[in-house]
């Protein structure tokens, strides 16, 4: 199920990564969309018609509602990284952030729960066999030796900071391969989330298949308030990396060279073009 969380997000997440796809993104989004409900789902025609008519509304609702949030709250960011940004301020990002979040699924989710009393048995039995391969590709993934883990996590860090800020110093580099091979290992955590969170999901398939309302609670557990059902282990470790990347970031910021502020904020006046130019043409 985190699998259609995620397409759910594919919208917020093209907003929020900043990348110079963006604008290509999400006019070709509902395409996406339609596209990864289909590969899970293999959807009969009369199905198709339903989700093109939910992924049609939902870029209807987006632009009017939510990229006015995002460009008022890029506004603010970009007048705070003109200076140093204290960490009150960064708490009220993070906290945006989440919000963001809350408010594209609680949009989302009735619409979802609709769709999913609409499938046949043999549809979640795709879906099963789509999510098994996805599980094997994770299982393999955590059976590369801890070091490995790390290095390719620290990468995927330094390559994330040089797009925002541009190069980095040897200094900068240091400090986030510091930080990020300190941070815990949740990848065995995560699948066995997974895995647990997909056979409840079946068996309520198997038990309330057409039962809206039922399908509509799960999935505001387990999409809404889901770290209330993490195992403890994940959610201690899940609430260390979510704190530590937020002081990391605070201390961070205050380093930045003079060249990477103009990076930066270069960066999010194009996000903000291209977000008005995407509610312009909505």
């Amino acid at each position: 199920m985190r699998n259609l969380r995620r397409v759910v997000l594919l919208v917020l997440l093209l907003a929020l990564v900043g990348c110079s796809s963006l604008k290509l993104g999400y006019r070709f989004g509902d395409w996406v969309v339609l596209y990864r409900i289909d590969s899970y789902f293999d959807l009969t025609s009369q199905q198709k018609i339903l989700v093109e008519k939910t992924i049609d509304d939902f870029f209807l609702w987006h632009p009017r509602e939510e990229i006015p949030q995002y460009i008022t709250l890029l506004h603010q960011m970009r007048q705070d990284a003109e200076t140093q940004v204290s960490s009150e301020r960064w708490n009220y990002y993070f906290q945006q952030y989440h919000l963001v979040k809350e408010r594209t699924l609680r949009y989302g989710i009735p619409k979802i729960s609709y769709i999913l009393t609409q499938l046949q048995p043999k549809q979640i039995k795709n879906l099963k066999l789509e999510l098994a391969e996805e599980n094997q590709d994770l299982a393999e993934k955590n059976n590369l030796s801890l070091k490995e883990r790390k290095k390719i996590r620290t990468d995927n860090h330094l390559e994330r900071f040089e797009e925002w800020i541009g190069s980095l110093t040897d200094q900068q580099k240091e400090q986030i391969i510091e930080f990020s091979q300190a941070l815990p290992v949740t990848g065995d955590l995560r699948l066995e989330y997974r895995l647990q969170s997909q056979a409840a999901f079946y068996r309520l398939m198997e038990k309330y298949p057409q039962d809206q309302q039922q399908i509509e609670s799960f999935l505001i557990k387990n999409w809404l308030i889901r770290e209330e059902s993490w195992a403890l282990g994940y959610r201690e470790a899940w609430k260390e990396v979510g704190t530590r990347f937020k002081l990391f970031l605070i201390d961070f910021s205050q380093g930045l060279t003079e060249k990477q502020k103009q990076t930066l904020l270069a960066k999010l006046d194009s996000i903000i073009k291209d977000l008005q130019d995407l509610q312009k043409s909505a």
